[in-house]
């Protein structure tokens, strides 16, 4: 009988539940509703073309949703596009997609581009932003 509700359970829920605790706590420390949670992980499905849940890594797409909404404040604030406009052969800050090893990846040179790019005015305007004092929390960029 276990086995079947287990089965069954993973028809319901394809991640673990660990996976989902995980997605949970990030999106709780960016303080957005569950809502938008749902929202966010649907949106991702659709965009890659998945017809179900099966497939997708709910902390990846919640720190993807993260650090791109902070990408484009950062832009907006700045002119200074970090995936596009680094100086490095290809982008070097992004989401790292292992499940349960939530974090971002990226290199020295790429954040210490970053930081050159903002000033300390910006710096502050930004750290107002939930998504951006996500990401440089994560990333390593403190206080200038």
């Amino acid at each position: 009988m276990i086995n079947e509700v287990r089965e069954l359970e993973s028809y319901f829920c394809p991640y673990g539940h660990l996976d989902l605790q995980a997605a949970c706590k990030i999106w709780e420390q960016v303080e957005l509703c569950e809502q938008d949670l749902f929202e966010v992980i649907e949106e991702f499905r659709e965009s890659c073309g998945y017809d179900s849940f099966e497939s997708l890594d709910p902390v990846y797409c919640v720190l993807d949703h993260i650090l791109q909404m902070a990408r484009n404040h950062i832009e907006e604030k700045t002119g200074y596009d970090f995936l596009k406009d680094f100086s490095g052969p290809w982008a070097e800050i992004y989401s790292k997609a292992n499940f349960l090893d939530r974090s971002y990846d990226y290199l020295e040179e790429a954040i210490k581009e970053l930081k050159e790019k903002i000033s300390l005015k910006q710096y502050a305007e930004l750290m107002k932003d939930k998504y951006c004092n996500y990401v440089f929390t994560k990333i390593g960029i403190g206080a200038k």
